[in-house]
């Protein structure tokens, strides 16, 4: 008899402290996120799978992943995919950012470049989840064979990606939106390629859009290099921005081109430099 009130009231604490676990851990959610590793130097061990599942036991510091898609396919909301310098080509050309909420960075600003080879004809890396950060990667096609370096299609109300510090080079349009809300562009450079940056629709037919991108921000990107078309043509879109951008040493249609009837906010671009055309 003098034991049972002993053992409630150690059961009684021990459902408290479960609980307020269980609610530090919904609260927190950055507590339990995971960083993936990635190097390309670590192809043996570890070989790419994509479009398989990765291989367990890769993806962590001792034993990275070789290949970027690796990583994005391990990744869950709130995880990091870290990736180290080197050249990520084969498999990861094409690279598909299907998930939400994930950060995807060089550790190396610029260190890591995403490269398509000779003869592709697809988009270096393409964009189709929401809320995700990709920073500091150059991209880079082959002959401008590659239809564009980046690509954000997210229609259903789905963006909220951040594209920073990225620098794009040798594609035919450096990157595109077709849909998606509240997509950020900032940073970096993008460079010998058609168009610099294009923003339209999918048509469904003649002047018919699927879905206009809305909320775009485009800022703090050097573009140079174009050649034969526009730096920035905004062909369909609602409520853009675009600032701090600076179009030059090109021989481009247009530095920047305007469908007239897209609603923009156009502010302290191409800033007069010495030498700079």
């Amino acid at each position: 008899m003098t034991h049972e009130p002993i053992h409630l009231v150690a059961n009684t604490h021990f459902k408290q402290v479960i609980l307020a676990v269980a609610l530090f851990a919904v609260a927190s959610p950055q507590i339990l996120a995971t960083t993936w590793y990635v190097n390309a130097q670590n192809s043996t061990a570890c070989p790419c799978q994509v479009p398989n599942p990765p291989t367990p036991g890769c993806g962590i510091v001792s034993n990275p992943d070789s290949c970027i898609g690796d990583g994005v396919g391990r990744a869950s909301s709130g995880d990091t995919v870290s990736v180290a310098a080197g050249t990520y080509a084969g498999k990861d050309c094409g690279l598909a950012l299907n998930k939400s909420n994930v950060t995807v960075q060089s550790v190396v600003a610029h260190g890591a470049i995403i490269q398509c080879l000779p003869g592709s004809t697809s988009g270096v890396v393409v964009f189709t989840g929401s809320y995700i950060t990709f920073d500091g990667f150059t991209i880079r096609g082959y002959g401008g064979s590659s239809q564009f370096g980046i690509e954000l299609y997210n229609p259903s109300g789905g963006g909220n990606n951040n594209i920073t510090n990225c620098d794009v080079e040798d594609v035919n349009t450096g990157i595109v939106i077709y849909a998606g809300q509240q997509e950020v562009i900032s940073g970096g450079t993008i460079s010998h390629s058609g168009v610099g940056i294009y923003v339209s629709c999918t048509y469904t037919g003649p002047d018919t859009c699927a879905e206009i991108p809305s909320g775009i921000r485009i800022a703090g990107v050097d573009i140079h290099d174009i050649t034969p078309f526009d730096g920035i043509f905004l062909d369909r879109g609602d409520h853009v921005v675009i600032e701090s951008v600076h179009v030059h040493h090109s021989r481009q249609y247009r530095r920047f081109r305007f469908a007239r009837d897209v609603p923009r906010r156009i502010r302290r671009n191409n800033p007069r430099e010495q030498g700079a055309p």
